[in-house]
């Protein structure tokens, strides 16, 4: 995030906006609601952010840098092998909505990506890519405890994962129930179960 934007916003304003784009996205937000939000008219906003575009990156950023850690959490622990999977996709059963209240920003951000700039697709398909490299190393050690088959194709078994946190974080942007959540990830663990 430019050093501009941190000394001229506050965590609390830079919550809200991050809050705004999270909720809307980038193009259902307008840059009046940005200026009601920030406190900024239409000039300062481009000066000192460098418009909507730049603000909407910065606050990408500031979300991959203080939420995600938060739910990635689980998968830090690589050597528990597939319990450390099934305690990052359990924790979505019961997510804080106050916390996450549409589902992850990012995620969000990729559904409307193939419409913005190629920085923005490449900083979501590099918290993709990170994504699936946990899940690899998780189950690498998976296998290495003979919880896995030695021919698993870990890559492909890591993708699948990737693809199926990307839908469990639209149901939640979409208020799915519990119950459903519940079911979509009772059928990846188990998955998982007949691969070992």
């Amino acid at each position: 995030m430019g050093t501009v934007i941190k000394k001229t916003m506050s965590d609390e304003v830079l919550d809200k906006t991050m809050h705004l784009f999270w909720e809307k996205g980038y193009f259902n937000t307008s840059v009046d609601e940005l200026i009601e939000v920030t406190g900024f008219n239409r000039r300062a906003i481009y000066k000192y952010f460098g418009g909507k575009r730049d603000l909407f990156l910065a606050m990408l950023k500031r979300y991959r840098r203080d939420m995600t850690p938060g739910f990635t959490a689980p998968l830090n622990h690589a050597s528990h092998g597939l319990q450390a999977i099934e305690e990052f996709f359990n924790q979505f059963i019961h997510l804080d909505k106050s916390t996450m209240p549409r589902g992850c920003f990012l995620i969000a951000t990729a559904s409307e990506s193939p419409s913005h700039d190629e920085e923005i697709n490449e900083f979501v398909r590099r918290f993709s890519n990170e994504l699936s490299e946990l899940f690899q190393h998780c189950l690498t050690s998976a296998i290495n405890n003979s919880q896995l088959a030695t021919s698993t194709n870990i890559k492909s078994v890591a993708d699948f994962l990737v693809v199926n946190v990307f839908g469990l974080m639209t149901l939640h942007r979409t208020r799915s129930s519990n119950k459903t959540i519940e079911h979509h990830i009772s059928i990846v663990t188990q998955f998982l179960k007949t691969l070992r």
